[in-house]
């Protein structure tokens, strides 16, 4: 399975024996800025990103038995893409972030839709071991993993979930990584590129993104949770050239926080980019959902 770190993001649609073992993980950003300054702004631009399709969460109830009775922690929960859906499979779900406005958009959504069996907490991997948040049944990471400490995650969420039946899912929705880009693809990223750089900037342009050699999967395995399986559903549905530029916002690379004075020139430069493509503003988007399922063997 390819990490999701070597995948494009361009539409937006991470006791001694639960240690991971002699693990050096490479300087990644995650330690040289707040996480609560990663997504500053971008939590109203999260509605344009495409989202999981609902069999993902069918295919994930199955694989997790999840049957009404289970307690889960949404970590790095965004605006509850994953809460939301899994709430209808469990007892109760704990979404946790560091971005307050993320948080808020998360109730709003979730009050929006009268759903009452989810609490969101402020907090994120780092302050996790001190929350006194209590036990899980289950662990949800969607798209957020990379962002922390994976390894002393890990660690810590072996003392959180129970032997022998705990699980993380680390999940994303991307596109495949083994397609091509499209021709608005292509677009987006020369954009991109003029802007930013080959390297990847986040929180208001003053760090680099690194990417961690090792895969979410060969860590896991690594780990207390070395029992591992995935599956994946592929999805293509057309977007709107309106949508295409505001999901722009909710990238780390490039949120309102990033911009700053430049966002509207930026939005100026992708629509532009992206009608040269393609006139008619409507796009074809291939993506795929996958998820690791990890386990204590």
């Amino acid at each position: 399975m390819n990490s999701p770190y070597k995948r494009a993001l361009l539409t937006g649609y991470s006791s001694k024996d639960d240690e991971v073992t002699t693990m050096e993980e490479p300087s990644s950003f995650s330690r040289q800025i707040a996480p609560d300054q990663i997504f500053r702004g971008a939590a109203p631009y999260y509605r344009y990103r495409e989202g999981y399709p609902a069999a993902f969460f069918e295919e994930l109830q199955k694989r997790c038995r999840l049957d009404g009775t289970q307690r889960v922690l949404d970590l790095g929960c965004g605006t509850a893409v994953i809460a939301l859906g899994v709430a209808g499979y469990v007892k109760h779900v704990v979404g946790v972030d560091p971005e307050v406005g993320m948080l808020a958009e998360a109730r709003r959504i979730a009050d929006e839709r009268n759903i009452t069996n989810i609490e969101f907490t402020h907090g994120d991997s780092f302050t996790l071991p001190t929350m006194d948040l209590g036990s899980f049944d289950l662990v949800t990471m969607g798209q957020s993993f990379h962002w922390m400490d994976r390894p002393a995650t890990l660690s810590t969420l072996a003392r959180i979930l129970p032997h022998p039946l705990g699980t993380i899912v680390i999940s994303w929705h991307l596109r495949p990584i083994d397609s091509p880009l499209s021709d608005w693809e292509e677009a987006i990223s020369d954009v991109r590129k003029r802007w930013l750089g080959e390297k990847l900037h986040t929180g208001a342009g003053s760090d680099v993104y690194h990417r961690p050699a090792e895969s979410d999967e060969e860590l896991l395995q690594r780990s207390a949770f070395s029992d591992v399986e995935t599956f994946s559903l592929s999805s293509q549905c057309e977007i709107d050239i309106d949508k295409l530029v505001n999901v722009q916002f909710s990238f780390s690379t490039t949120t309102p926080e990033d911009l700053g004075a430049g966002q509207a020139e930026y939005a100026q430069e992708v629509r532009k980019a992206l009608l040269g493509v393609n006139p008619s503003g409507r796009y074809l988007s291939i993506s795929e959902s996958v998820a690791l399922i990890a386990r204590r063997p």
